[in-house]
C-alpha cells in the first residue's frame, strides 16, 4: 500500500469513527492529529510471526467538548482505542473490538532515526504480546485545517493583532463566534496572506503534539532558521519533549561547538556526575584541563575546580591548589582554621612552630 493510500485508510477510519460521534451528537471537528504511520508487530515469543500493524490517534471535537479517538489496523482488522493517554512525545490506549469489546493495550513512544518520526513500543492484542514499530508518515495542514487553526487560535486569544485586523476587514469583533468563522474562510481562501500564515504558527507553537503542527514548523524552520518563533518553539518543544533525541543531538551539537556555555558546562558537570564513566565525560575532562592549564583564572575553570574538590578533597591536585591559595591569602579564616586543624594534630611539623 502506497503512501498516499495508506494515509486515506487511516484518515478515512479516523474520520468514519468520527461520524460515529457525528450521528450521536451534531457540531463534531476533526481538531489535531497526534500520530499517524504503519510498520510491525512483532511477537515478542517468536520473531517470525509479525504482523503489518497502522495507527492513527487524533482528537475530534464535539460541540464544546474535545474527544481523543484513534484506531489501529491489525493486518486487516481494524480496532478502535479508547482511554487513550497523550503525553510529552508517547501515548497509551486501550484496543477495542467495533463492537466494543477490550482485547488488549498499547504503548507507544516516539523517536526520530535521521529525521524519522518512529514509534516504539508495546501492545497486547488477543493475549499474544507484541514489539510494535510505527513509521509515522509526515501529514500537513490543508486548507481548510488552517482555517479551522486560526479560528481556535483567534478564540483563545482575541486580542492578537493579526486576529483583531483580520476582524476589521469585515467590521467585526474577533470575540464572536460569526466574526471568528469569517476569519477563518477569508484564511481558507487566502493562506499565503502573511497575517494567515503568522496566525498558522502561533496556533502551531501551543500545538506542537499535532503532528501536522510539527511538519508546518520544521518547513518553515528550515527555510527559516534565524527566525525567532524558530528559536522558542525549540525550546518550548524540547522542555516538554525530553525523550526526543532530536532535542538531545541539538544541545549536544550546539555544546560541542560551544563547550564554554554556562549551560553546556553546567549540564555537563551534572551528567557526569551521575555517569563518570561515560566516554563523553573523559573527553570534557579532558578538554577543561587543557583549556584551564592555559586560563586558570578563568571563573569557569575557578568554578569547574571547585566542585570537582569538593567532591574529591584529597586529590594531589585538590590539595597543591590549596596550599597555593593560601600561601597567597595566609590570612584567609579558611586558611587559619585548616592551618590550626593540621598543627593540633601534628603539633611537631616544622610548619606549625
Amino acid at each position: 500500500m502506497n503512501k498516499n493510500k495508506l494515509l486515506f485508510v487511516l484518515v478515512a477510519s479516523l474520520a468514519i469513527f468520527s461520524t460515529v460521534f457525528a450521528q450521536l451528537r451534531p457540531n463534531v471537528s476533526f481538531k489535531k492529529l497526534h500520530a499517524i504511520g504503519q510498520g510491525l508487530a512483532i511477537n515478542t515469543q517468536d520473531p517470525y510471526d509479525f504482523h503489518i500493524f497502522k495507527i492513527a490517534v487524533g482528537e475530534i471535537r464535539i460541540n464544546n467538548t474535545e474527544v481523543r479517538v484513534g484506531v489501529a489496523i491489525h493486518d486487516k482488522t481494524v480496532y478502535l482505542l479508547k482511554n487513550i493517554v497523550v503525553e510529552n512525545g508517547s501515548f497509551s490506549a486501550t484496543i477495542m473490538t467495533t463492537n466494543m469489546t477490550e482485547i488488549g493495550t498499547i504503548n507507544l513512544t516516539k523517536f526520530y532515526r535521521e529525521n524519522v518520526e518512529i514509534w516504539v513500543g508495546s501492545a497486547v492484542v488477543n493475549s499474544i504480546n507484541y514489539n510494535v514499530y510505527i513509521i509515522g508518515i509526515r501529514r500537513e495542514l490543508t486548507n481548510d485545517e488552517k482555517g479551522f487553526a486560526i479560528g481556535e487560535y483567534c478564540k483563545e486569544h482575541p486580542e492578537n493583532e493579526q486576529c483583531k485586523g483580520l476582524g476589521l476587514n469585515y467590521r467585526c469583533n474577533v470575540s464572536s463566534e460569526n466574526c471568528r468563522e469569517r476569519i477563518a474562510a477569508y484564511c481558507r481562501d487566502h493562506p499565503t496572506d502573511d497575517r494567515c500564515k503568522h496566525l498558522v504558527y502561533q496556533y502551531c507553537r501551543e500545538n506542537m503534539d499535532d503532528l501536522r503542527c510539527r511538519e508546518a514548523f520544521e518547513k518553515f524552520c528550515t527555510a527559516n532558521p534565524t527566525n525567532p518563533l524558530c528559536k522558542n518553539i525549540i525550546v518550548d518543544y524540547c522542555r516538554t519533549h525530553t525523550n526526543d533525541t532530536r532535542c538531545r543531538d541539538l544541545a549536544l551539537e550546539y555544546c560541542r561547538n560551544h563547550p564554554w556555555d554556562e549551560n553546556c558546562y553546567k549540564a555537563a558537570y551534572k551528567y557526569c556526575q551521575a555517569n563518570p564513566n561515560e566516554t563523553m565525560c573523559g573527553t570534557i575532562r579532558t578538554m577543561a584541563t587543557n583549556y584551564c592549564k592555559d586560563h586558570p583564572k578563568d571563573w569557569r575553570c575557578i568554578e569547574i575546580a571547585k566542585r570537582y574538590c569538593n567532591a574529591n578533597p584529597t586529590d594531589e591536585n585538590c590539595l597543591n591548589a590549596l596550599r597555593n591559595f593560601c600561601e597567597d591569602n595566609p590570612r584567609y579564616v579558611a586558611c587559619i582554621a585548616a592551618k590550626v586543624t593540621y598543627c593540633q594534630i601534628n603539633p611537631t611539623d616544622v610548619r606549625c612552630t
